[in-house]
């Protein structure tokens, strides 16, 4: 047996290992990735989901609770509802999702400073928090 064969086994052997570890690593680091990314997004889908489901309940009861809201009070109420429904849910990776959710927080402002009531919706207010 020569005594170049047993060098270059240890050498090749601490490669494969090594080659074997990295591969190992990466999968974990995806896998891991994956199941951090998915949490975080079920948690922000979530309150983006509440978010949306108060401004739209609080439209549609003002829409039909109140009669003589204005005619400007009144369209900004039903612009707001249609933006909520145009909302692509189903689409996690639309690259509009945050420009849109502006918007209708927005045109939510728009709609409170009209009524002339203060909705909290800050994490200081003791009401909901978004």
């Amino acid at each position: 047996m020569d005594n170049t064969d047993i060098f270059d086994s240890v050498v090749m052997g601490e490669e494969i290992f090594q080659q074997k570890g990295y591969e190992e690593g990466v999968l974990q680091g995806e896998q891991n990735g994956y199941n951090d990314g998915f949490q975080l997004g079920l948690q922000q889908g979530k309150q983006i989901g509440a978010e949306l489901g108060f401004y739209q309940g609080f439209a549609e009861m003002w829409l039909e609770s109140a009669e003589d809201t204005g005619i400007r009070t009144t369209q900004v109420l039903s612009s707001l509802v249609e933006m909520i429904k145009e909302f692509p849910t189903n689409e996690p990776e639309n690259q509009s999702l945050q420009d849109r959710l502006g918007k209708i927080r927005a045109k939510f402002k728009q709609a409170t400073a009209l009524l002339h009531i203060n909705v909290g919706t800050s994490k200081e207010d003791k009401g909901l928090s978004f």
